[in-house]
């Protein structure tokens, strides 16, 4: 009897923990502030207005592993030789809760391939694309929609969770 009531007790402070810890931090899209747009010759590059001369553009956006508070913002301009031809860095201050992980590569470039990844969770998110720039906004509704489900879900797994701990 004893045992079954620390048994009991044991998992009831599991379920505990697991769910104070296990926090989660809903609808928050780490593309939501990026441009890129190409409009007569111009590139707009994030934060960057690349030259004329311009074929390509890179953005990046990585959280520091040494200050987990920051996220370094990266944007690059390429000529058609893959001749760097503007760039501009800056760290940026993350919303708080910090994710652990948070990984952002934009390619864009004039007729690219269409190709992306993405993936979004509890604490990371990741998104690594390819494509033409009249195609990022539906990149960002793609990242959109994926954070929407998670956070449906996660507000249907916690509904269930307290409909069980009020039995």
């Amino acid at each position: 009897m004893v045992a079954r009531l620390l048994r009991s007790s044991g998992i009831a402070l599991f379920v505990l923990v697991c769910s104070t810890t296990a926090l989660y931090i809903p609808s928050y899209s780490y593309l939501d502030d990026v441009e890129l747009n190409y409009k007569n010759g111009t590139w707009r590059c994030d934060l960057l207005i690349c030259p004329n001369s311009t074929y390509a553009c890179t953005i990046l956006k990585v959280n520091d592993p040494k200050r987990p508070h920051l996220l370094n913002r990266t944007n690059i301009c390429y000529d058609r030789n893959w001749n760097i031809t503007g760039s501009h860095s800056q760290p940026e201050n993350m919303p708080a809760p910090q994710p652990s992980s948070v990984y952002v590569a934009l390619h864009s470039r004039v007729n690219a391939t269409l190709d992306w990844s993405i993936s979004y969770g509890l604490k990371s998110q990741f998104v690594n694309a390819s494509l033409e720039p009249q195609n990022f906004s539906v990149l960002k509704q793609d990242t959109r929609n994926l954070i929407n489900a998670m956070d449906n879900s996660w507000s249907q797994i916690n509904r269930t969770f307290r409909r069980k701990n009020r039995d």
